[in-house]
């Protein structure tokens, strides 16, 4: 999240391919860091190897040891509330990352079968293409935003809740 395009930032690729942002000083979170908001890492992130998240700048990463470094959204929604829970003095800043909207996606059944769906107009209809964009893309990803809901709005609940903060923005990635 700095503002750019990938071919203009470093991110060609996934970082497990060894691809990784150019300058961590343009992530959003420096700027907001210049007025005033504390930053949170919870979950994964994309654009460097988890064992130099550090280097992103964070003011802090929260530890996931306790839900075994889960990145379900299942098991670090309780994270993330206890985070919103704190008495936070200041505006602050997390970004939560989950799994879930990741591949591999849960298997098809019969209310999502591939014969039955249509893949993108610019996609031949071939059948390896409607499996392929239809039952692991489509349905599955429809699958895991459906479990994805729940915990997310627990999470936006206790937010409510709370009765802060004044402003939010929720940016799901």
């Amino acid at each position: 999240m700095n503002g750019e395009y990938a071919h203009a930032n470093g991110m060609l690729g996934l970082t497990h391919r060894g691809f990784e942002i150019n300058d961590y000083s343009k992530h959003i979170i420096h700027p907001l860091k210049n007025h005033g908001y504390y930053s949170t890492l919870l979950g994964h992130q994309h654009i460097i190897q988890r064992d130099r998240e550090h280097e992103i700048g964070y003011d802090e990463i929260i530890d996931r040891s306790q839900c075994n470094n889960s990145i379900s959204i299942t098991d670090i929604a309780p994270l993330a509330t206890d985070f919103f829970n704190r008495d936070h003095q200041q505006p602050f800043f997390l970004e939560l990352g989950c799994f879930e909207t990741h591949r591999e996606f849960p298997e098809h059944n019969v209310t999502n079968d591939p014969r039955w769906g249509r893949p993108p107009e610019i996609l031949s209809g071939t059948p390896q293409t409607r499996i392929d964009t239809v039952y692991l893309t489509l349905h599955g990803y429809g699958i895991v935003v459906r479990r994805y809901s729940t915990p997310s709005v627990t999470i936006k609940n206790n937010i409510i809740n709370k009765g802060k903060p004044p402003v939010l923005l929720v940016v799901f990635d």
